[in-house]
């Protein structure tokens, strides 16, 4: 009896254990589920507000401030002083820029001396220059290829293609370039900004118009351009407004077929704003209001206009009579027959004597 007795509450208690054992039958998937369900409160809003701190973190790594030209990489601040307060900043192109005075300074190699520039290397401009060397730098300003001796630094003013050069014992080192064209030009067909510097913004004919190159503008179509650019480093502004005009003058010669003449030649279709220029070798020629050049020889008539476009054209006067040389000939004449009637007079006297 006792041993029947004992046999029912282990029957009952092997039922109870298979009816709370886990049905595995689903395979681990479930069991997956079943532990992800089971993770605490807690440990869930750890996850999210690690989730909003790595998006938060890739919002302030988005950089929306000046790039590299070239690169496309961005320029550091800290590097180059971008906003930061400093009053030199340091330039790609080896120069800095001091925001005190508003100058590029450009140290010559091997030297510590330096040339203060009011504008950057390679920049095209309609304003006057100024330029100042430390005591001690012999420096040579260049136009156009030609030194120019007699010059101030502190003011240049005229139109052309500038290069300065400091002397040295051993070689020569040129430390700027820089152009200066009358708002009215012809002179230049693209205007490429020095490095550093990008396109900001260009009007054509008061109308804005998209760039392709951030380094470059062309200007070979004539019309008016404001271009508006920046420098990546100072992140300072600068303007250029001109007028573009390629246009040659279109002046003619009356009196001249192929380059020859048998009389005045009058330079006519010349507009009030160019200037004629007449030279024969190279001697300048004055001529009067009425450009019309009337002496024999080899000519050379040069007319500019205002935006420096230049035409040129060379001729030669042979000889002729016009109403001033039929008189001079007459003239000539007279006295070469009055002188010899006196010289054959006086020696029939001599004879009778």
């Amino acid at each position: 009896m006792m041993s029947n007795v004992a046999k029912v509450p282990a029957v009952l208690f092997i039922a109870t254990a298979l009816m709370v054992v886990p049905d595995l039958s689903y395979g681990c998937g479930n069991v997956a589920m079943a532990a992800e369900m089971q993770v605490p409160e807690s440990e869930t809003t750890l996850q999210e507000e690690q989730q909003d701190e790595q998006h938060d973190v890739a919002e302030d790594y988005r950089y929306t401030g000046p790039v590299d030209m070239n690169t496309g990489e961005p320029v550091e601040n800290t590097e180059n002083g971008i906003n930061a307060g400093t009053a030199v900043v340091n330039l790609p192109d080896g120069g800095s820029y001091n925001r005190t005075d508003h100058s590029f300074v450009y140290t010559v190699s091997g030297q510590s001396l330096s040339l203060h520039s009011s504008i950057a290397n390679n920049i095209i401009t309609t304003e006057p220059v100024s330029l100042k060397a430390d005591d001690g730098l012999d420096v040579v300003l260049y136009k156009n290829a030609k030194p120019q001796n007699d010059v101030d630094l502190s003011e240049v003013t005229l139109p052309g293609t500038y290069t300065v050069v400091a002397k040295g014992k051993e070689t020569d080192h040129q430390i700027l370039t820089f152009t200066i064209v009358t708002p009215v030009t012809g002179a230049i067909d693209r205007y490429k900004l020095p490095y550093g510097f990008v396109v900001t913004g260009v009007v054509y004919n008061d109308k804005a118009v998209q760039n392709p190159d951030p380094g470059t503008v062309d200007l070979t179509q004539e019309g008016t351009y404001h271009i508006s650019y920046s420098c990546l480093a100072t992140q300072v502004s600068y303007e250029l407004q001109l007028e573009v005009d390629h246009t040659k003058p279109q002046f003619k010669l009356e009196g001249v077929k192929k380059g020859l003449a048998r009389g005045p030649v009058s330079i006519i279709n010349v507009a009030e704003d160019e200037t004629v220029s007449v030279t024969s070798g190279d001697n300048e020629v004055k001529i009067g209001n009425d450009l019309v050049i009337r002496n024999v020889g080899r000519y050379k008539v040069t007319v500019t206009d205002k935006a420096g476009n230049t035409k040129s054209e060379s001729f030669t006067i042979r000889m002729y009579l016009n109403y001033q040389g039929i008189i001079f000939f007459l003239l000539s004449f007279g006295i070469i027959a009055a002188t010899v009637a006196y010289m054959v007079v006086s020696r029939k006297k001599l004879r009778i004597r």
